[in-house]
Protein backbone atom coordinates (compact mmCIF):
# COMPACT_ATOMS: atom_id res chain seq x y z
CA UNK A 1 0.00 0.00 0.00
CA UNK A 2 1.08 3.43 -0.99
CA UNK A 3 1.99 6.32 1.59
CA UNK A 4 -0.80 8.43 -0.44
CA UNK A 5 -3.03 5.30 -0.51
CA UNK A 6 -2.26 4.89 3.46
CA UNK A 7 -3.36 8.70 4.21
CA UNK A 8 -6.38 8.66 2.01
CA UNK A 9 -7.51 5.97 4.39
CA UNK A 10 -6.53 7.58 7.81
CA UNK A 11 -8.46 10.82 6.68
CA UNK A 12 -11.31 8.36 5.96
CA UNK A 13 -11.61 6.91 9.68
CA UNK A 14 -10.70 10.25 11.17
CA UNK A 15 -13.87 11.25 9.03
CA UNK A 16 -15.85 9.14 10.37
CA UNK A 17 -15.16 9.24 13.96
CA UNK A 18 -15.63 12.82 13.81
CA UNK A 19 -18.69 12.28 12.17
CA UNK A 20 -20.32 9.79 14.77
CA UNK A 21 -18.78 12.01 17.46
CA UNK A 22 -20.41 14.86 16.26
CA UNK A 23 -23.41 12.65 16.17
CA UNK A 24 -23.31 11.67 19.27
CA UNK A 25 -22.11 15.11 20.97
CA UNK A 26 -25.81 15.95 18.84
CA UNK A 27 -27.85 13.74 20.44
CA UNK A 28 -26.20 14.30 24.09
CA UNK A 29 -27.08 17.88 23.51
CA UNK A 30 -30.52 17.12 21.75
CA UNK A 31 -33.69 18.37 23.70
CA UNK A 32 -36.86 16.36 24.05
CA UNK A 33 -39.14 19.29 22.47
CA UNK A 34 -37.38 21.40 20.08
CA UNK A 35 -38.83 24.83 19.71
CA UNK A 36 -38.43 27.61 17.68
CA UNK A 37 -36.67 31.28 18.82
CA UNK A 38 -39.75 32.99 18.73
CA UNK A 39 -42.05 30.12 20.61
CA UNK A 40 -43.00 30.44 24.36
CA UNK A 41 -44.30 28.39 26.73
CA UNK A 42 -47.88 29.71 27.45
CA UNK A 43 -49.38 27.46 29.68
CA UNK A 44 -48.11 24.62 32.07
CA UNK A 45 -49.82 21.54 33.72
CA UNK A 46 -47.78 19.85 36.84
CA UNK A 47 -49.24 16.65 38.14
CA UNK A 48 -46.57 15.21 41.27
CA UNK A 49 -47.06 13.97 44.97
CA UNK A 50 -48.16 17.01 45.68
CA UNK A 51 -51.00 17.16 43.19
CA UNK A 52 -51.86 19.43 40.46
CA UNK A 53 -51.43 22.43 40.00
CA UNK A 54 -52.14 24.62 36.54
CA UNK A 55 -49.99 27.40 35.81
CA UNK A 56 -50.88 29.89 33.78
CA UNK A 57 -49.97 33.47 32.10
CA UNK A 58 -52.21 36.39 31.79
CA UNK A 59 -50.37 38.83 30.00
CA UNK A 60 -47.11 38.08 30.80
CA UNK A 61 -47.83 37.74 34.77
CA UNK A 62 -47.53 34.10 36.29
CA UNK A 63 -49.85 32.51 38.18
CA UNK A 64 -50.28 29.28 39.93
CA UNK A 65 -53.82 27.40 40.40
CA UNK A 66 -54.64 25.11 43.25
CA UNK A 67 -58.27 25.33 43.97
CA UNK A 68 -57.29 29.15 44.14
CA UNK A 69 -55.18 31.12 42.08
CA UNK A 70 -51.90 32.85 43.83
CA UNK A 71 -49.02 34.61 42.47
CA UNK A 72 -46.00 32.74 41.05
CA UNK A 73 -42.31 32.64 42.09
CA UNK A 74 -40.94 34.55 39.35
CA UNK A 75 -37.39 32.60 40.21
CA UNK A 76 -39.17 29.36 40.32
CA UNK A 77 -40.90 30.16 37.41
CA UNK A 78 -38.00 31.50 35.13
CA UNK A 79 -36.39 27.80 36.08
CA UNK A 80 -39.76 25.43 35.13
CA UNK A 81 -39.95 27.52 31.96
CA UNK A 82 -36.07 27.27 31.16
CA UNK A 83 -36.11 23.46 31.61
CA UNK A 84 -39.49 22.70 29.44
CA UNK A 85 -38.13 24.09 26.45
CA UNK A 86 -34.69 23.09 26.74
CA UNK A 87 -35.16 19.65 28.26
CA UNK A 88 -32.33 17.25 27.56
CA UNK A 89 -31.57 14.68 26.06
CA UNK A 90 -28.73 12.52 27.40
CA UNK A 91 -29.56 8.68 25.98
CA UNK A 92 -32.86 7.45 23.79
CA UNK A 93 -33.77 4.21 25.68
CA UNK A 94 -35.50 1.24 23.48
CA UNK A 95 -38.44 1.03 25.95
CA UNK A 96 -39.68 1.30 29.65
CA UNK A 97 -38.56 -1.78 31.02
CA UNK A 98 -40.72 -1.55 34.44
CA UNK A 99 -37.75 -0.16 36.20
CA UNK A 100 -37.98 3.44 35.31
CA UNK A 101 -40.72 4.67 37.46
CA UNK A 102 -43.01 5.59 34.59
CA UNK A 103 -45.81 3.76 35.24
CA UNK A 104 -47.37 5.16 37.69
CA UNK A 105 -44.76 8.11 36.93
CA UNK A 106 -43.05 10.58 39.52
CA UNK A 107 -44.58 13.47 37.96
CA UNK A 108 -46.34 14.40 34.89
CA UNK A 109 -46.32 17.81 32.96
CA UNK A 110 -48.09 19.02 29.74
CA UNK A 111 -47.59 22.54 28.57
CA UNK A 112 -48.98 24.41 25.13
CA UNK A 113 -46.77 26.94 23.16
CA UNK A 114 -47.30 30.27 21.66
CA UNK A 115 -47.28 28.37 18.43
CA UNK A 116 -50.37 26.30 19.64
CA UNK A 117 -48.10 22.85 20.01
CA UNK A 118 -49.01 21.04 23.11
CA UNK A 119 -46.53 19.18 24.83
CA UNK A 120 -46.40 16.17 27.32
CA UNK A 121 -43.93 13.68 29.15
CA UNK A 122 -43.85 11.60 32.27
CA UNK A 123 -40.76 11.94 35.03
CA UNK A 124 -39.96 8.45 36.98
CA UNK A 125 -36.79 7.44 38.85
CA UNK A 126 -33.82 8.73 39.31
CA UNK A 127 -31.28 6.42 37.57
CA UNK A 128 -28.33 4.55 39.78
CA UNK A 129 -25.61 7.30 39.79
CA UNK A 130 -28.64 9.69 41.29
CA UNK A 131 -27.43 12.56 38.68
CA UNK A 132 -29.79 11.64 35.91
CA UNK A 133 -33.74 10.84 35.60
CA UNK A 134 -35.75 8.78 33.66
CA UNK A 135 -38.32 10.31 31.51
CA UNK A 136 -40.90 9.59 28.38
CA UNK A 137 -42.46 11.81 25.60
CA UNK A 138 -46.00 10.98 25.29
CA UNK A 139 -45.55 12.95 22.60
CA UNK A 140 -43.83 10.20 20.53
CA UNK A 141 -43.66 7.40 23.56
CA UNK A 142 -39.81 7.81 23.63
CA UNK A 143 -38.23 6.66 26.53
CA UNK A 144 -34.83 8.46 27.73
CA UNK A 145 -32.56 9.75 30.34
CA UNK A 146 -32.08 13.19 31.05
CA UNK A 147 -29.67 14.95 33.62
CA UNK A 148 -31.61 15.81 37.30
CA UNK A 149 -31.24 19.53 36.29
CA UNK A 150 -34.12 19.38 33.50
CA UNK A 151 -36.40 17.14 36.29
CA UNK A 152 -36.10 18.76 39.76
CA UNK A 153 -37.95 21.38 38.83
CA UNK A 154 -41.00 19.66 38.83
CA UNK A 155 -41.26 18.03 42.35
CA UNK A 156 -42.15 21.09 44.07
CA UNK A 157 -45.32 21.69 46.56
CA UNK A 158 -47.54 24.87 45.97
CA UNK A 159 -45.19 26.34 48.58
CA UNK A 160 -42.08 26.06 46.88
CA UNK A 161 -44.39 27.69 43.28
CA UNK A 162 -46.35 30.73 45.30
CA UNK A 163 -44.49 34.26 45.70
CA UNK A 164 -42.08 34.38 48.45
CA UNK A 165 -41.33 37.90 48.40
CA UNK A 166 -43.16 39.80 50.72
CA UNK A 167 -42.75 43.33 48.83
CA UNK A 168 -43.10 43.76 45.46
CA UNK A 169 -41.90 47.26 44.75
CA UNK A 170 -37.99 48.00 45.19
CA UNK A 171 -37.75 49.08 48.84
CA UNK A 172 -34.47 51.22 48.23
CA UNK A 173 -36.59 53.44 45.91
CA UNK A 174 -40.05 54.38 47.31
CA UNK A 175 -41.47 57.06 46.47
CA UNK A 176 -45.08 57.55 48.34
CA UNK A 177 -46.84 55.74 51.05
CA UNK A 178 -50.85 56.40 52.05
CA UNK A 179 -51.79 54.77 55.35
CA UNK A 180 -55.67 53.77 55.35
CA UNK A 181 -58.46 52.52 57.01
CA UNK A 182 -60.43 51.12 54.13
CA UNK A 183 -60.97 53.86 52.10
CA UNK A 184 -60.28 56.54 54.42
CA UNK A 185 -56.78 58.15 53.96
CA UNK A 186 -54.62 58.32 57.25
CA UNK A 187 -51.12 59.63 56.86
CA UNK A 188 -49.91 60.32 53.07
CA UNK A 189 -46.22 60.63 52.38
CA UNK A 190 -43.88 61.57 49.75
CA UNK A 191 -40.12 61.81 49.65
CA UNK A 192 -38.16 64.59 48.81
CA UNK A 193 -35.44 65.96 47.82
CA UNK A 194 -31.96 65.06 49.40
CA UNK A 195 -33.46 62.36 51.00
CA UNK A 196 -36.08 64.21 53.11
CA UNK A 197 -39.56 62.91 53.39
CA UNK A 198 -43.08 65.45 53.48
CA UNK A 199 -46.46 64.98 54.64
CA UNK A 200 -49.16 65.40 52.34
CA UNK A 201 -51.87 64.59 54.03
CA UNK A 202 -53.59 65.53 56.52
CA UNK A 203 -51.21 68.31 56.34
CA UNK A 204 -48.29 69.93 54.11
CA UNK A 205 -45.53 69.51 56.25
CA UNK A 206 -42.05 67.95 56.45
CA UNK A 207 -42.24 64.34 57.92
CA UNK A 208 -39.77 62.59 60.42
CA UNK A 209 -37.38 61.01 57.80
CA UNK A 210 -35.92 59.08 60.19
CA UNK A 211 -38.13 57.27 61.89
CA UNK A 212 -39.84 56.96 58.13
CA UNK A 213 -36.69 55.28 57.19
CA UNK A 214 -36.72 52.86 60.23
CA UNK A 215 -40.65 51.77 59.55
CA UNK A 216 -38.76 51.24 55.87
CA UNK A 217 -36.04 48.97 56.90
CA UNK A 218 -38.55 47.13 59.16
CA UNK A 219 -40.76 46.29 55.88
CA UNK A 220 -37.33 44.82 54.09
CA UNK A 221 -36.32 42.77 57.56
CA UNK A 222 -40.17 41.35 57.88
CA UNK A 223 -40.42 37.60 57.77
CA UNK A 224 -43.12 35.15 56.65
CA UNK A 225 -44.40 33.61 59.33
CA UNK A 226 -46.28 30.94 57.51
CA UNK A 227 -48.65 30.91 53.93
CA UNK A 228 -52.45 30.74 54.49
CA UNK A 229 -54.84 28.56 51.34
CA UNK A 230 -58.44 27.74 53.02
CA UNK A 231 -59.33 30.60 55.53
CA UNK A 232 -61.83 33.17 54.12
CA UNK A 233 -61.66 37.16 54.07
CA UNK A 234 -64.04 37.92 57.31
CA UNK A 235 -62.43 34.68 59.21
CA UNK A 236 -58.78 36.20 58.58
CA UNK A 237 -60.19 40.02 58.82
CA UNK A 238 -59.10 40.88 56.01
CA UNK A 239 -62.06 43.60 54.33
CA UNK A 240 -62.79 46.36 53.04
CA UNK A 241 -62.96 48.49 56.24
CA UNK A 242 -58.99 46.98 57.43
CA UNK A 243 -55.89 48.63 57.53
CA UNK A 244 -54.42 48.86 54.29
CA UNK A 245 -50.74 50.08 52.73
CA UNK A 246 -50.41 51.64 49.61
CA UNK A 247 -46.59 51.80 48.05
CA UNK A 248 -44.98 53.37 44.89
CA UNK A 249 -41.25 53.25 44.11
CA UNK A 250 -39.78 55.59 41.93
CA UNK A 251 -40.48 53.23 38.97
CA UNK A 252 -44.26 53.93 39.62
CA UNK A 253 -45.03 50.45 40.26
CA UNK A 254 -47.56 50.00 43.20
CA UNK A 255 -48.48 47.19 45.62
CA UNK A 256 -51.56 47.45 47.98
CA UNK A 257 -50.61 46.04 51.71
CA UNK A 258 -53.57 44.64 53.82
CA UNK A 259 -53.54 43.88 57.11
CA UNK A 260 -56.06 41.23 58.64
CA UNK A 261 -56.07 39.85 62.45
CA UNK A 262 -53.58 39.77 64.56
CA UNK A 263 -53.51 37.18 67.25
CA UNK A 264 -50.38 38.71 68.98
CA UNK A 265 -48.02 36.10 67.56
CA UNK A 266 -48.98 37.03 63.33
CA UNK A 267 -50.73 38.95 61.29
CA UNK A 268 -52.68 38.06 58.38
CA UNK A 269 -51.49 39.97 55.06
CA UNK A 270 -52.80 40.38 51.65
CA UNK A 271 -49.57 41.25 49.94
CA UNK A 272 -51.01 41.07 46.37
CA UNK A 273 -53.86 38.92 44.41
CA UNK A 274 -57.32 37.87 45.99
CA UNK A 275 -55.87 34.88 47.82
CA UNK A 276 -52.08 36.23 47.65
CA UNK A 277 -52.18 35.67 51.64
CA UNK A 278 -49.32 35.16 54.37
CA UNK A 279 -48.50 35.77 58.09
CA UNK A 280 -45.92 38.63 59.34
CA UNK A 281 -44.70 37.90 62.92
CA UNK A 282 -46.90 40.63 64.85
CA UNK A 283 -43.62 41.80 66.52
CA UNK A 284 -41.78 42.98 63.32
CA UNK A 285 -45.01 45.31 61.99
CA UNK A 286 -45.62 48.42 63.82
CA UNK A 287 -48.44 50.22 61.72
CA UNK A 288 -49.09 53.38 64.33
CA UNK A 289 -46.02 54.55 63.55
CA UNK A 290 -47.80 55.53 60.32
CA UNK A 291 -49.80 58.29 62.49
CA UNK A 292 -49.46 61.67 61.73
CA UNK A 293 -48.46 62.81 65.04
CA UNK A 294 -46.09 60.35 65.00
CA UNK A 295 -44.53 61.38 61.71
CA UNK A 296 -45.20 65.05 61.49
CA UNK A 297 -42.41 67.37 61.95
CA UNK A 298 -42.84 70.86 62.47
CA UNK A 299 -39.80 72.35 64.35
CA UNK A 300 -39.88 75.96 64.95
CA UNK A 301 -36.44 76.19 66.40
CA UNK A 302 -33.07 76.29 65.12
CA UNK A 303 -31.29 72.70 65.60
CA UNK A 304 -28.52 74.48 66.89
CA UNK A 305 -27.11 76.35 69.70
CA UNK A 306 -24.46 77.74 67.80
CA UNK A 307 -26.91 79.60 65.47
CA UNK A 308 -29.03 81.66 67.86
CA UNK A 309 -27.74 84.80 68.94
CA UNK A 310 -30.78 86.30 71.47
CA UNK A 311 -34.11 84.53 72.66
CA UNK A 312 -37.06 86.31 74.78
CA UNK A 313 -39.32 84.39 76.83
CA UNK A 314 -42.65 86.12 77.72
CA UNK A 315 -45.37 84.23 80.58
CA UNK A 316 -47.30 85.88 82.64
CA UNK A 317 -46.19 89.05 83.88
CA UNK A 318 -42.62 88.13 83.46
CA UNK A 319 -40.14 88.58 80.39
CA UNK A 320 -36.73 86.34 80.03
CA UNK A 321 -34.01 87.66 77.68
CA UNK A 322 -30.91 85.47 77.17
CA UNK A 323 -28.05 87.07 75.20
CA UNK A 324 -25.45 84.51 73.38
CA UNK A 325 -22.24 85.33 72.38
CA UNK A 326 -20.80 82.51 70.79
CA UNK A 327 -16.96 83.85 70.39
CA UNK A 328 -16.79 84.56 74.48
CA UNK A 329 -18.66 80.98 74.84
CA UNK A 330 -20.81 82.67 77.19
CA UNK A 331 -24.59 83.50 77.79
CA UNK A 332 -26.27 85.55 79.89
CA UNK A 333 -29.84 86.71 81.06
CA UNK A 334 -31.05 90.07 81.78
CA UNK A 335 -27.59 91.16 81.94
CA UNK A 336 -26.49 88.24 84.14
CA UNK A 337 -24.21 84.99 83.36
CA UNK A 338 -25.78 81.48 83.27
CA UNK A 339 -24.15 78.13 83.38
CA UNK A 340 -23.45 77.14 80.14
CA UNK A 341 -24.54 73.41 80.68
CA UNK A 342 -28.05 74.54 82.02
CA UNK A 343 -28.35 76.58 79.14
CA UNK A 344 -27.96 73.77 76.87
CA UNK A 345 -29.95 71.63 78.48
CA UNK A 346 -32.64 74.12 78.29
CA UNK A 347 -32.18 75.16 74.53
CA UNK A 348 -32.70 70.96 74.03
CA UNK A 349 -36.18 71.29 75.47
CA UNK A 350 -37.23 74.51 73.49
CA UNK A 351 -35.57 72.54 70.34
CA UNK A 352 -38.34 69.80 71.33
CA UNK A 353 -41.07 71.97 71.52
CA UNK A 354 -42.13 70.16 67.79
CA UNK A 355 -46.10 69.49 66.49
CA UNK A 356 -47.90 66.59 67.48
CA UNK A 357 -50.73 67.32 65.64
CA UNK A 358 -52.74 69.80 63.98
CA UNK A 359 -55.62 70.84 62.01
CA UNK A 360 -55.94 70.42 58.27
CA UNK A 361 -56.11 74.25 57.56
CA UNK A 362 -54.95 76.91 59.73
CA UNK A 363 -57.36 79.05 62.12
CA UNK A 364 -57.12 81.62 64.74
CA UNK A 365 -56.70 80.40 67.84
CA UNK A 366 -59.06 81.90 71.23
CA UNK A 367 -57.75 83.12 74.00
CA UNK A 368 -54.06 84.72 75.09
CA UNK A 369 -50.99 83.18 74.56
CA UNK A 370 -49.96 81.45 77.49
CA UNK A 371 -46.20 81.49 76.53
CA UNK A 372 -44.40 83.51 73.63
CA UNK A 373 -40.65 83.05 72.35
CA UNK A 374 -38.77 85.09 70.18
CA UNK A 375 -35.32 83.79 68.82
CA UNK A 376 -33.00 85.76 66.84
CA UNK A 377 -30.86 83.60 64.72
CA UNK A 378 -26.95 85.25 64.09
CA UNK A 379 -28.08 85.72 60.20
CA UNK A 380 -30.52 88.06 61.84
CA UNK A 381 -33.70 85.89 61.08
CA UNK A 382 -36.43 85.84 63.62
CA UNK A 383 -38.66 83.03 64.56
CA UNK A 384 -42.17 83.71 67.13
CA UNK A 385 -43.91 81.24 68.63
CA UNK A 386 -47.06 81.56 71.03
CA UNK A 387 -48.12 78.56 72.96
CA UNK A 388 -52.30 79.24 73.54
CA UNK A 389 -53.92 77.04 75.47
CA UNK A 390 -56.20 74.28 73.51
CA UNK A 391 -57.07 71.41 76.31
CA UNK A 392 -56.13 70.00 78.85
CA UNK A 393 -53.50 68.03 76.67
CA UNK A 394 -52.20 70.58 74.49
CA UNK A 395 -50.89 73.90 73.31
CA UNK A 396 -52.31 75.46 69.73
CA UNK A 397 -48.93 76.35 68.16
CA UNK A 398 -48.73 79.97 65.78
CA UNK A 399 -45.71 79.51 64.14
CA UNK A 400 -44.88 83.20 62.99
CA UNK A 401 -48.45 84.42 62.48
CA UNK A 402 -49.72 80.90 61.57
CA UNK A 403 -51.61 78.45 63.38
CA UNK A 404 -52.32 74.97 62.55
CA UNK A 405 -50.38 72.62 64.68
CA UNK A 406 -50.49 72.18 68.03
CA UNK A 407 -47.99 70.41 70.77
CA UNK A 408 -48.23 68.76 74.05
CA UNK A 409 -48.57 71.01 76.86
CA UNK A 410 -45.73 68.00 78.85
CA UNK A 411 -43.37 69.73 76.32
CA UNK A 412 -44.04 73.22 77.58
CA UNK A 413 -43.76 71.77 81.66
CA UNK A 414 -40.34 70.43 80.26
CA UNK A 415 -38.83 73.37 79.32
CA UNK A 416 -40.27 75.61 82.18
CA UNK A 417 -38.55 73.15 84.29
CA UNK A 418 -34.78 73.73 82.16
CA UNK A 419 -35.70 77.19 82.46
CA UNK A 420 -35.97 77.49 86.07
CA UNK A 421 -32.45 74.99 87.06
CA UNK A 422 -30.66 77.51 83.92
CA UNK A 423 -31.74 80.88 85.74
CA UNK A 424 -30.86 79.50 89.42
CA UNK A 425 -27.24 77.53 88.24
CA UNK A 426 -26.21 81.20 86.81
CA UNK A 427 -22.63 81.65 86.95
CA UNK A 428 -20.56 84.50 87.56
CA UNK A 429 -19.23 84.04 83.28
CA UNK A 430 -15.65 84.69 82.34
Amino acid sequence: MTVKRILLVAAAVFLGILYFSVRRKQELSAYLFPMQKDETITSVSLENQYGTLEFKNDGGTWTVEKDRAYSVNEDKMKLILSALSSFKVSRKLKQDNGQYGLDPFQAKVSFTTSRGKEHALTIGNATMTGTDRYAESLDTGEVIVTDAASSSQMFGSLDAYRRKEILTVQADRIATMEYRKGDQLITALAQGTGNTWNMTYPFKAPARKIEIGEFISAMKDWNVAGYEYKATDQELGLNENGYNLTIRDTSGKEQVLWFGKDDGKKVAVRNGGQYDVLYLYSDEVNLKGLEPGKLLFVAPFAESTDRIKSIDLTFGDSMISFSVDGKAGTVSCNGTFVDMEQYTKFYISMMALTATGGEKESFTPQGTPDISIRTVDLDGAVTEVTFTGRDEQTYNMTINGITQYYTDRSRLTRMMEKLKDCLTGQSTGS
